[in-house]
Order: C-alpha cells, then sequence, then structure tokens
C-alpha cells in the first residue's frame, strides 16, 4: 500500500512535469495560448512552477505581440509600473500599455503617464515625443474626470511651466478630494508667496494630519508646521505641538525658533551686557519670537535648541551661542566654544558675526601680522551686506584714493605711462598702480604687487625694507582699480617664475624713475 501510494504521487508529478513540458515546447514554438498560459502560470506562481515575475513578462509579452485576445489587458492589469520600468522589457511593456490605453482603459492610461514620468531617469534618454504628447493627453482628461493623483501631476507640470495660476487650480482640486501631498505643497506655496490666502484654517486639517499620521513626515513637508506655528503662535496647543514636532524631527529653522522662544535676554541686562551692538543685534533676531506669547523662560532649553540648529548650519542660532557663551552669568560660559560659534556664523554669511569679528580681529591687530587684514576682510563682507556699523568701521579704519593727500603720481598722462611700457612693462604698471592708488613714491617703487593684493583692498607695507613706513590698507574702490590690479599681479607673477623683466634694487628703480618721469616734469613746468 505505500509503495502503490508513493508510486501514485510519482506518477501524478510525473503527469504534471508532462503538461508543463508539452506547454513550454508549444510557447517556444510560438504559440499564443502557450505563452499566454506560461506566462500566467509563472506570474502566479501555479500548477507546479514557482513564481518568476521576469520570466512572466518575457512570455506574456510574446503572447501580446501576437495579439493574443485578452494578453495585453491582462498584462497591464497584473503587472505594477515599478515592475514594468524594472523590466529589461520596459520598452516593448511600454509599447503595449499605450495601446491599451489608447483604448480607453483610465488605469492603463494613469499607468502609461506613470511610465513616461519615470522612464527618462530608468533610460538614460527622454522618451518619444509621440509617447510624450499620448501621456499629457491622458493626463489632462484625467485630471478633468476628476482623478485626485492626476490632478496633482497635472499642477506640478503647469507649475514647473510657469503657469502658477494653473497650478495653484489643480493642486487646490487635488487637495480637495484629499490629496494630503497636493494640499502640503499649495499651502506652502500660497505662505510663500505671501498670498493671503494662506490661512491656519486651510492649514489646520493638513497640519494635523501630519502631526498625527504614523510614519515619518517627509523633510519637505516639515516647513508647513512651522509656518502653521507662525500663524496662530504658541497659544494655542496645535501651534505648540506643530513647532515642537518640527523641531524634534530636525527642521533647523523651528529649533532656531524654539531655541529663542526659551531665551530670556533680562540676562544681559546690568553688570552683564555685553556690547551695545551684540545686544541690539540678539534683539533683532530673537524679537518677533519675543513678541508672541511663549514658554517660560530656560536657558538651558534655549542654548539645546539653538544647539541643534546651529549643528545644521543655521547661522543665526550660531551667532547667538557665540554670544550667549560670552556672557559672564552664564554657568557654561567658554570663550573658546564662543569664538568657534561666531567663525561658524561668520563663514555662513551671518554678518552680526562678520562685524564681530573683524571689530574683535582689529583691536587685537598687534598680536600678529596680517591680523589686521583678517579683520579688514570680515569687515568688508558685513558691510557689503549693508551691516551699518561694518560699513562705519571699514571707513575709519581704510583709506580710498580720494582719501590720500600725499600722491605724487596722480598727473601722469597716459601716453607717458604707455611709452614707458614699451621699454619697461613692469615700471609701467608701478607707475600705473601709482595713479591709481595715488602712492607715495617709494610705496610705488618698492610694492610687492602680488602680496599686496586682498581681493577688495590694497595693503600697502614697507616695514620689511623701510621700519618707518607705515602700513596702511586701501580700498579697491571700483572695477577700474580691480582690473589694473588683476593685470599687475598677473604680469608680475609671470616675471618672477621665468625670471625676466629684473626690476634690479629700489636705487635702480629710483634712477629708473627719474629717468622717464624727468622729461615729463620739465615739460610740464616750462
Amino acid at each position: 500500500m505505500l509503495c502503490r501510494g508513493a508510486v501514485t504521487r510519482h506518477g501524478g508529478h510525473d503527469v504534471v512535469r508532462r503538461a508543463q513540458i508539452a506547454l513550454l515546447t508549444q510557447a517556444r514554438r510560438g504559440t499564443a495560448q502557450a505563452q499566454f498560459e506560461l506566462g500566467c502560470r509563472y506570474l502566479q506562481g501555479e500548477e507546479g512552477l514557482a513564481r518568476n515575475p521576469s520570466v512572466a513578462l518575457g512570455w506574456l509579452v510574446r503572447a501580446a505581440k501576437q495579439d493574443f485576445p485578452g494578453a495585453a489587458e491582462y498584462l497591464v492589469g497584473a503587472t505594477s509600473v515599478e515592475e514594468v520600468m524594472g523590466s529589461e522589457l520596459c520598452l516593448d511593456l511600454m509599447e503595449i500599455h499605450s495601446k491599451v490605453a489608447a483604448s480607453g482603459d483610465p488605469a492603463a492610461q494613469w499607468a502609461f503617464v506613470r511610465m513616461v514620468e519615470i522612464a527618462p531617469r530608468v533610460l538614460g534618454r527622454p522618451v518619444s515625443t509621440a509617447y510624450t504628447a499620448a501621456a499629457r493627453q491622458y493626463l489632462d482628461a484625467l485630471a478633468q474626470s476628476g482623478a485626485p493623483e492626476a490632478q496633482w501631476l497635472l499642477s506640478q507640470h503647469e507649475f514647473e511651466a510657469g503657469r502658477h495660476d494653473r497650478a495653484r487650480y489643480w493642486a487646490k482640486l487635488s487637495a480637495q478630494a484629499g490629496n494630503t501631498d497636493a494640499g502640503i505643497w499649495l499651502a506652502l506655496h500660497l505662505y510663500a508667496a505671501g498670498d493671503p490666502a494662506f490661512s491656519a484654517e486651510v492649514s489646520e486639517s493638513l497640519v494635523r494630519r501630519l502631526i498625527e499620521q504614523a510614519e515619518p513626515v517627509p523633510r519637505k513637508d516639515l516647513p508647513l508646521l512651522l509656518h502653521y506655528y507662525e500663524a496662530v503662535g504658541w497659544s494655542t496647543r496645535l501651534g505648540q505641538d506643530a513647532l515642537q514636532f518640527a523641531a524634534k524631527a530636525g527642521l533647523a529653522a523651528a529649533q532656531f525658533e524654539l531655541g529663542c522662544l526659551y531665551l530670556d535676554l533680562s540676562q544681559l541686562d546690568g553688570r552683564n551686557k555685553v556690547r551695545e551692538v551684540d545686544q541690539r543685534a540678539l534683539l533683532r533676531l530673537v524679537g518677533d519670537a519675543h513678541d508672541r506669547e511663549r514658554p517660560r523662560p530656560n536657558l538651558a532649553s534655549a542654548v539645546r535648541w539653538l544647539t541643534r540648529a546651529a549643528a545644521q548650519d543655521h547661522r543665526d542660532a550660531s551667532y547667538i551661542l557665540g554670544i550667549l557663551y560670552r556672557v559672564p552669568a552664564y554657568a557654561k560660559r567658554n570663550l573658546a566654544d564662543s569664538n568657534l560659534y561666531l567663525q561658524k556664523a561668520a563663514e555662513l554669511g551671518q554678518t552680526d558675526a562678520q562685524y564681530w569679528l573683524g571689530n574683535q580681529m582689529w583691536r587685537e591687530r598687534g598680536r600678529e601680522i596680517g591680523r589686521d587684514t583678517k579683520a579688514v576682510s570680515w569687515l568688508n563682507r558685513a558691510a557689503l551686506s549693508g551691516h551699518p556699523e561694518a560699513q562705519a568701521m571699514l571707513r575709519e579704519v581704510t583709506q580710498s584714493a580720494d582719501e590720500i593727500e600725499v600722491g605724487q603720481l596722480e598727473d601722469l598722462p597716459d601716453a607717458l605711462i604707455e611709452s614707458v611700457a614699451a621699454s619697461h612693462p613692469l615700471m609701467a604698471l608701478r607707475l600705473a598702480l601709482g595713479r591709481a592708488f595715488r602712492l607715495r613714491r617709494i610705496e610705488t617703487l618698492l610694492l610687492d604687487v602680488v602680496s599686496a593684493d586682498h581681493g577688495d583692498f590694497l595693503v600697502v607695507d614697507l616695514s620689511a625694507v623701510t621700519p618707518k613706513h607705515t602700513r596702511r590698507i586701501l580700498r579697491v574702490s571700483d572695477t577700474a582699480q580691480r582690473r589694473l590690479l588683476d593685470a599687475a599681479v598677473r604680469r608680475f607673477r609671470e616675471a618672477a617664475l621665468n625670471g625676466a623683466d629684473y626690476e634690479g634694487d629700489y636705487r635702480h628703480r629710483l634712477y629708473l624713475f627719474n629717468k622717464l618721469i624727468a622729461p615729463y616734469r620739465l615739460a610740464a613746468s616750462g
């Protein structure tokens, strides 16, 4: 009995195996029905065959290409867009989806639209214009029929094309139909545009949905939580939850706002007051937060959230931390950390930090050579961004050509300099620089042009050769001066590299200077 049962089972497997071999043979011979049946079995994992989507797609494509009834429709309905675009037969599958979509099947049309969207990234090249036109036609029809996903995708196309009103129209329809992505995008777009249509009422349901959903909130959606808080303030529980949720989720702007809410500026009063300009900067940065209802001030919480924001390169948070770590009343006062945060904020473009560094370096310029140029560089960066204190201080510590009264070369004509350039090009450049920046004669002849160039200013320092010379920093005031200095630096650097155009020592240069300029002086006096 046992042996007969085993034979029966073995015989049954043998029958199934023979049927599979027969079906495979017919499919290989090109029988469309066999190809379709074999594809279905591999796709579903039936009749003793292990599920193999890639093999299944190959047989179904062959059947569909022979126009076997129902093969194309089955293929479209049984496969996802991701499976199609991940297949080696994606071009054949797109062609089949195109034919089914042309018959009017909405599901096939939407699948084809998505394939055309994904295809350029998968294939590494654009799809045909015929496919693109058909996909756009289907997308328009689906959006008109009320499909939320199609309306949302169409709104993105309209926005990319610069038709913002149309984009908002379709995004609004999609949001009203329950598309959260469309609703969030629309709210953020209205906020960025300063549109009065953005309101707490419009965003409230979206904010609740983001906070209550189980999966992590996409980073691109977090700004909506911050904007909602800005609309309603700390007075409502949902506003508090929105700000705290965004901060905990890692949004630097929310972390900065929360840190400012906890910050108590009264610590800067009396004996603990920092410099007046820094206090004004702090008030400017945290003033908006302090104009709202806010939680009980807590310096530890403020520093914790500001530190998280600064770790994400939030420049204002870095600046505030730099100032806080200098406050004598702060238990964790640390000048080293303060300097690190202020340096970081300045490098990130925070103008108050740039001014702070420039001011501090200028006051300590005697400690090391070149500290004054670093100070002027920071002051200049802050001044270019419109920082009033930096602009005023920069005028004090630097000079421009029109402020120098000791110039000796400002009246040299172009013709003279051009004639000198024919035989002594480096001397001609020195004369041009002396005239443009109204340098003294000794400065003109001894200036190390390459090392003197500091971008927006020129450092005139002859202390290495004439100890009595006073180091000066001159502003490069206009594009003409900048172009002249660029040309001079380039030419002197080339001369140093190839060893040509040796200028000689100071006595040689002075002799040549007098020789070239004397005829002009005599002609001018006569």
